[in-house]
C-alpha cells in the first residue's frame, strides 16, 4: 500500500496507475475507484501538484487511450510502499516498531516518556533495541527530556537498573491520561494499531450507569485500561487509604467488579478510577450530582455569549445546552484534578474563528469563577465550538432542503464539524450532528443531502445522497463536498438559487437552453469562483467607532449613565429613542448580563429595536456609576449593530483589552474627551 499522497483515495488511486503500464479508460477509473468523473478530475489536479513538487510528471491523458502515469513516476512511488498496519502492546515495548530516524523530535520525546513511565527501569541498550537507534542519538534526546517535562513533576533519575522515572504513581498516570492521545496518534502515522481491551466491560458501564461515552473517549479507554491493569498488576498502586466514590453508584459497583477481577480493589484505586471515567467526555449522563449546578452556569454562559455577541441561539439550542452540560462536567473533573487536555483543533479555531474564541472566553467568566481560575486555552476553544453550532444562521427563502450531519467523533469535533460547515455555506440548512444511533428516530422528508463521517451501511436512508467525510476534512473532502452540493443543485456562493433562476429566465428568453442543469451548476460555480476574489464586506474596527465622550460629574444613576453614552449616536441619527429604552428594560428585566467586568459595560439590543446605521462609541466617567446589585461602571461602550458580523471585529479587539488591566486603567484615567480620543487612536492606530 502506498503511503505517498496526503489527500483521500489519493494512494488508492496511484497504486491503481503503478499496477499497469498501459492507459486506463476514465470508466475504469470510476469503476474502480467509485469515484464520479468530477471527483477523478479534481484527484487528478492535486495528485500531479504533489508529483510536480518532486520533480515527477503527473497523470497525463493519451488522447483516445486513456490516463496513465510515466515510468519514472511509478518507480519512484515504490519506494513509498508501506506494510499493513501492525498491532503492537503499548505496555510490550518489545512489540513496537518505531525508527528515530523517522520520527519527530517532539514523538520521540512523547515515546520516550512513556517507555519510561510504563518499565520499572530501562536501559540505554534497551531503549536503543526498542527504537532501533544509536545510543549517542537517544542521550541527546534524553538530554532534553527535563525540559520536556517542565511543570509535570516528572524528572529521569539514572540508577545502576538503568533509567526511571520519578514523581509520585498518580503524577505519572496523570501524564499518561493528558498525552495517550498523542501517543495513539503517533502510532497511527506509523501504521502501528495499539491492542485495545475491555470493550465488553465499558459497555456494561454505559448500560449500568446509563452514561455514554462518545467514540473517541471509548478508543481512549479502550486503549489506556489495559495500560492501568498492566500497571496494577505491575504492584504500582496509590498509596493510602483513599476516598471511595458515592457519587455514582452504579459506576461505584462497576468500578468495584472491574477492580476485583483485576484483584486489585482498594479505597483509593476505587476513587481514582471512578475519577478516571469522569475524565472522558460521555455523548449522555443519566445522573450526577453536580448536574443542575452546571446547567445552570451553562445557561449563564450561553446568555453571556449571545447578549454579548448580538447573535440568536439556533433551533437546536436546547440539545446544543444539555451537550454543554455534559461536557462542563468532564471539564469540572480534569479542571479540578489537575488533568490537563489537549486540543487537537486549537490552533485551527484561533486562527480561522478568532473572533468566537475571544467571545468564547468571555462569555465562559461563570464557569471559570466556578473553579476558581482561568480556563486553558484547550478547554475554551472545545468551547468556541458549542457556542458556535449553536448560531441561529440567516436562511436563504429559496432553500427549505435540510442537510443532515452525522458525527461518530467526540462531541467537540462533531460541533466544530458542524461550525465550519455553516460558516462556509450560511445559506444552506444543515441539521445535527447526530449520532447514528438517532438514524431511527429521525425523519428524512425534507433532506436533500446526508454528510456523515462514518459508513452508515444499511442504516442508509433510501433516496438521499450520501456524501462521507472526515471529521476534520483536509482540503480535498472541502472541494469534493462543495462538488457534490453543485451537482445537487445546492447554492454555494454568494448568489442564492433564486437568483440563479431569475439568469436561467432572462437567458431563455434570448436562447434556447440544451442542458439547464448543466448551465445551473457552471453558474454556480462561476459566482462561487468570482466570490473568492472579493473582499468580504465588513466593518473596521476604527471605522465603526464613531464617538467618545468624558462626563466629571456623576449621573443621577445607570439608566441616566446610558442615556448620556448613547446621546450622540441618537443626535447623529445612528439609533432611535427606542433602542436605549429597549436596553435599559432588558438590563432591568434580565439583570447585568452586559457587564463585562473591569468597570466596562457592553450596552447593545437586536438590530430591529431601532438601529438606523451601524455605530459604536466609548463614554468614560469620572465617578463610578453603581448598578443595582452594588457593582461598579466606570465606561459604557455603546454598540449599535445592523447584522450578525459587522461588529465582531470591533468587540473581539475591546475584549481581549478588557482582559489587560493597564489598559483598562488608562481608559479610566483619562480627564476629558480628548484625551480619551487620543488614547483610543493610538490604540486603534496599533491594530491597522
Amino acid at each position: 500500500m502506498l503511503n505517498f499522497s496526503t489527500y483521500k483515495h489519493g494512494n488508492e488511486c496511484l497504486e491503481i496507475f503503478c499496477r499497469t503500464d498501459m492507459p486506463l479508460a476514465l470508466e475504469t477509473l470510476k469503476e474502480k475507484t467509485g469515484l464520479s468523473r468530477r471527483s477523478l478530475m479534481y484527484l487528478f489536479k492535486h495528485l500531479n501538484e504533489e508529483l510536480q513538487y518532486k520533480g515527477l510528471q503527473g497523470i497525463t491523458c493519451l488522447k483516445g487511450q486513456g490516463y496513465i502515469l510515466s515510468q519514472t513516476a511509478r518507480d519512484f512511488l515504490r519506494q513509498h510502499e508501506k506494510k499493513e498496519s501492525q498491532t503492537i502492546r503499548l505496555t510490550d515495548t518489545q512489540t513496537w516498531h518505531f525508527s528515530l530516524r523517522s520520527l519527530r523530535e517532539n514523538e520521540s520525546l512523547h515515546l520516550l516518556t512513556f517507555v519510561i513511565i510504563t518499565r520499572q527501569y530501562t536501559s540505554l541498550s534497551e531503549l536503543a533495541e526498542i527504537f532501533h537507534g544509536a545510543k549517542n542519538t537517544l542521550l541527546r534526546l534524553l538530554g532534553k527530556l527535563p525540559k520536556f517535562l517542565t511543570d509535570s513533576g516528572l524528572n529521569v533519575q539514572v540508577t545502576t537498573k538503568g533509567r526511571s522515572m520519578t514523581g509520585d504513581e498518580r503524577t505519572q498516570r496523570k501524564w499518561i491520561l493528558e498525552n495517550l492521545e498523542i501517543i495513539l496518534h503517533i502510532c497511527q502515522r506509523y501504521s502501528l494499531r495499539p491492542e485495545t481491551g475491555y470493550l465488553e466491560d465499558l459497555k456494561a458501564y454505559e448500560r449500568l450507569s446509563g452514561n455514554r461515552f462518545t467514540q473517541d473517549t471509548r478508543q481512549l479507554l479502550a486503549a489506556y485500561l489495559p495500560w492501568y491493569a498492566f500497571r496494577l498488576h505491575s504492584g504500582r498502586l496509590l498509596s493510602g487509604t483513599g476516598k471511595r466514590g458515592q457519587e455514582q453508584e452504579p459506576a461505584a459497583l462497576w468500578v468495584k467488579d472491574f477492580l476485583f477481577s483485576l484483584n486489585c480493589l482498594t479505597a483509593s484505586e476505587e476513587g481514582y478510577l471512578i475519577e478516571v471515567l469522569n475524565f472522558f467526555s460521555f455523548s449522555k449522563v443519566s445522573h450526577h450530582a453536580q448536574y443542575a449546578k452546571l446547567h445552570q452556569i451553562a445557561e449563564e454562559m450561553t446568555e453571556q455569549f449571545f447578549g454579548l455577541s448580538g447573535f440568536e441561539p439556533g433551533s437546536n439550542h436546547k440539545m446544543i445546552m444539555d451537550s454543554l452540560t455534559v461536557h462542563l462536567l468532564s471539564a469540572w473533573q480534569r479542571l479540578t484534578a489537575g488533568v490537563k487536555y489537549h486540543n487537537p483543533m486549537l490552533e485551527q479555531i484561533k486562527s480561522q474563528y478568532r473572533n468566537l474564541f475571544v467571545i468564547s472566553k468571555a462569555a465562559a467568566r461563570p464557569f471559570a469563577n466556578y473553579l476558581g481560575c482561568e480556563l486553558p486555552e484547550d478547554e475554551l476553544a472545545l468551547l468556541t465550538t458549542y457556542f458556535g453550532s449553536d448560531i441561529r444562521m440567516e436562511e436563504l427563502a429559496g432553500e427549505k432542503r435540510q442537510i443532515i450531519v452525522f458525527c461518530s467523533s467526540g462531541i467537540g469535533t462533531s460541533q466544530f464539524l458542524l461550525m465550519q460547515l455553516r460558516e462556509k455555506y450560511p445559506q444552506l440548512l444543515f441539521s445535527g450532528p447526530f449520532r447514528i444511533s438517532d438514524i431511527g428516530s429521525l425523519t428524512f422528508t425534507d433532506a436533500g443531502l446526508i454528510i456523515t463521517t462514518t459508513e452508515l451501511g444499511k442504516l442508509s436512508p433510501p433516496e438521499v445522497p450520501i456524501c462521507q467525510i472526515s471529521p476534520l476534512p483536509d482540503k480535498y473532502e472541502w472541494e469534493m463536498l462543495e462538488q457534490e452540493l453543485l451537482s445537487l443543485g445546492f447554492s454555494v456562493g454568494d448568489y442564492g438559487r433564486e437568483k440563479i433562476e431569475d439568469l436561467l429566465d432572462i437567458i431563455a428568453n434570448f436562447a434556447r437552453i440544451e442542458n439547464e442543469a448543466g448551465l445551473r451548476q457552471s453558474l454556480s460555480q462561476y459566482f462561487r469562483d468570482t466570490g473568492k476574489h472579493s473582499s468580504p464586506g465588513r466593518y473596521v474596527t476604527d471605522t465603526l467607532l464613531k464617538y467618545v465622550d468624558f462626563y466629571a460629574q456623576a449621573p443621577a444613576n445607570w439608566q441616566q449613565a446610558i442615556k448620556l453614552s448613547f446621546k450622540p449616536l441618537v443626535a447623529h441619527h445612528f439609533v432611535e429613542n427606542r433602542y436605549v429604552k429597549r436596553i435599559i428594560e432588558l438590563t432591568e428585566k434580565q439583570g447585568e448580563y452586559m457587564l463585562l467586568g473591569r468597570g466596562f459595560l457592553l450596552a447593545h439590543a437586536h438590530p430591529d429595536d431601532g438601529v438606523i446605521a451601524p455605530a459604536a462609541s466609548i463614554t468614560v466617567f469620572a465617578e463610578a456609576v453603581p448598578l443595582d446589585s452594588g457593582k461598579e461602571v466606570r465606561c459604557i461602550i455603546c454598540l449599535a449593530p445592523t447584522d450578525q458580523k459587522g461588529h465582531l471585529d470591533f468587540l473581539k479587539t475591546l475584549l481581549e483589552h478588557i482582559n489587560l488591566p493597564d489598559w483598562c486603567e488608562k481608559i479610566c484615567a483619562v480627564k476629558s474627551p480628548e484625551a480619551l480620543e487620543a488614547l483610543l487612536a493610538d490604540f486603534f492606530a496599533d491594530k491597522d
